[in-house]
């Protein structure tokens, strides 16, 4: 028998009406959305994440992450490109999993060099992905998950080398 993930993207106000049924019905819910602003992680988008509490309480089993980017969502470029704000970037994120008891990170940048989304981009975006992957993975640790969002053709992102950091 295969494991199944059965996983809903859930936005903040959708938090509030999660049911016993709802989070038993779930493996995975990714928390929608978390930003970068000023190079760290925002999560001014989520006021109502302390609901995850609740949830828990119906499922304890279940793996809460939360989804940083979303289409149109920038930052990721500049972000990724210099060492010291990629470390900025990932301290945040370490903190963010600890303070809110989350599961794990989920990267919904879903196309790294392309500015389709009117969002910067820059040619070394997919090397320095495969850097952020593996840093947010030795920031978080094994335990957590790591997780992404993207196309399935290997035009943004190296698969072969984010392999080893991540969960799916």
């Amino acid at each position: 028998m295969h494991n199944r993930l059965t996983l809903g993207y859930m936005t903040d106000k959708a938090l509030k009406s999660v049911s016993h049924e709802d989070a038993n019905a779930l493996t995975h819910i990714n928390l929608a959305f978390g930003v970068i602003r000023d190079g760290l992680l925002d999560m001014s988008r989520l006021p109502n994440i302390r609901e995850i509490d609740r949830i828990r309480d119906y499922n304890a089993t279940l793996k809460i992450v939360l989804s940083i980017g979303g289409w149109g969502a920038g930052g990721f470029s500049p972000m990724v490109g210099r060492e010291d704000r990629r470390a900025a970037f990932i301290e945040s994120c370490a903190k963010a999993v600890q303070t809110y008891g989350l599961d794990g990170i989920d990267i919904d940048w879903e196309y790294p060099t392309s500015s389709m989304a009117n969002i910067s981009a820059s040619p070394d975006d997919t090397e320095n992905f495969t850097l952020l992957m593996k840093d947010i993975r030795a920031a978080i640790g094994d335990q957590k998950e790591l997780t992404l969002a993207t196309v399935a053709s290997a035009k943004y992102i190296d698969f072969k080398a984010i392999l080893p950091f991540i969960n799916f």
